[in-house]
């Protein structure tokens, strides 16, 4: 993938991050420096007919704050989603799943990581974000300045409602 979109997606990362708190853009192998230590692993996919890619929380082990890093992941892989579907017609989001934190470097053995932040959970807890996509993705993706201008003129809100 060319440098423009890995920028842009890192701007599109941050900015979802930040309309939830403060973001920090890291380098991409410190996700998986994370993932070796005891964490939980949070996946989702966001995809549409031209684009697929996981988003991944890492945050603290157990079981009492699952269900509060379920809800963060939803929340920031959201807005990342509505985001993204201002360029990406069609973008769709899965729910949550947990898997083993060893799960993370099969993930990025098979996809580049091209985007990494750290941010802070409601209840304060460190949390590391990132997005990662197939390594042979074509993506064009325009600069921040043409907005949502670049959307198929054809896609129209189709009342979609997401249950959880």
């Amino acid at each position: 993938m060319s440098q423009r979109p890995h920028q842009r997606l890192n701007q599109l990362l941050q900015q979802s991050l930040d309309e939830q708190g403060k973001a920090t853009l890291l380098e991409p192998a410190q996700l998986l420096h994370a993932s070796r230590e005891p964490c939980s692993l949070t996946l989702l996919t966001l995809s549409s007919y031209r684009f697929h890619g996981h988003f991944c929380l890492l945050g603290d082990e157990g079981a009492d704050r699952q269900e509060q890093l379920y809800e963060q992941a939803n929340m920031l892989c959201g807005s990342l989603k509505r985001l993204l579907g201002q360029q990406l017609a069609g973008l769709g989001m899965s729910t949550p799943n947990r898997l083993p934190a060893g799960c993370l470097e099969y993930l990025l053995e098979q996809h580049e990581t091209v985007a990494v932040a750290r941010t802070r959970s409601n209840g304060g807890q460190e949390l590391l974000a990132g997005l990662l996509l197939p390594f042979d993705i074509q993506l064009t993706l325009p600069p921040a300045s043409a907005g949502s201008a670049f959307a198929s003129e054809t896609a129209t809100a189709s009342g979609e409602l997401e249950l959880f």
